[in-house]
């Protein structure tokens, strides 16, 4: 399997991984058995070995939760007034972030605007978020999005509601439709899940482990599950957008 710069190569019949990042120095050998993983880069080649390290953790730290029975998902994570947690489950530039950051404006808490873990419960399926500072849209002089991306310190965005843990509500699809008005609308499980499995593609590096986590996912995208057109309306409006998907849980027990 690979991640953006790097490769792993998952023995299940000795129960390690070897993963090389792009740069020759980076990479590492992880032990299931231990339950740890030893990986390297080269400190001289900072810029290059930064983005090797994060990918590496990334890759080693989604298949020893895999291992444990969890999935590491490449989502954000939002908690409603209510307390359950929604995922925010899409590609690059979906408006994951930017939405995870507009709704924690409007009071909303969150767990995290680009990783979580999911592990299952008795009740359900509990979401711990990883945080990170948040990658947002930038905006030019009129305030309309520029489609360049910043690093934005949380602490610059003076939010207030992270919450480490939450009971999974249900998965947000969200898509950027700029000249749309904004729409919340029901989607199918099965979208859920096919979203869930391609933002977490390393759950099926291993054959020992597959099958529990698609199960997991499964359960995941049984909760409920809609899709979040973005418009240009609600964009950084946390009124709006929180207007839109205010209404989430009655909608999610009345289908």
């Amino acid at each position: 399997m690979s991640l953006d710069r790097v490769a792993a190569w998952v023995d299940d019949a000795h129960a390690t991984a070897v993963l090389r990042g792009a740069i020759p120095s980076s990479g590492g050998v992880l032990s299931f058995a231990a339950r740890h993983a030893r990986l390297q880069v080269d400190p001289a080649r900072a810029q290059e070995a930064a983005a090797d390290l994060y990918s590496l953790l990334t890759v080693a730290a989604a298949l020893l939760l895999a291992d444990l029975g969890r999935a590491l998902v490449h989502a954000a994570a939002v908690v409603a007034p209510d307390g359950g947690a929604w995922l925010l489950a899409g590609d690059a530039r979906s408006g994951k972030s930017t939405t995870c950051a507009t709704l924690a404006a409007a009071g909303w808490g969150y767990l995290s605007d680009d990783q979580v873990v999911l592990a299952p419960r008795e009740d359900g399926v509990e979401v711990e978020g990883w945080l990170r500072p948040f990658h947002l849209d930038s905006t030019g002089e009129d305030g309309e999005p520029t489609g360049e991306r910043r690093t934005v310190p949380i602490a610059e965005l003076g939010l207030a509601g992270w919450r480490r843990t939450a009971r999974l509500a249900g998965v947000i699809l969200p898509a950027v439709a700029a000249r749309e008005a904004t729409t919340l609308t029901p989607a199918p499980a099965a979208d859920a899940l096919a979203a869930l499995v391609r933002q977490s593609p390393w759950l099926l590096a291993s054959g020992r482990t597959a099958s529990a986590g698609l199960a997991l996912l499964g359960h995941a995208a049984k909760g409920g599950a809609f899709n979040l057109r973005l418009g240009r309306d609600t964009f950084r409006d946390p009124a709006r957008l929180q207007a839109c998907v205010g209404s989430l849980e009655v909608q999610a027990n009345g289908r």
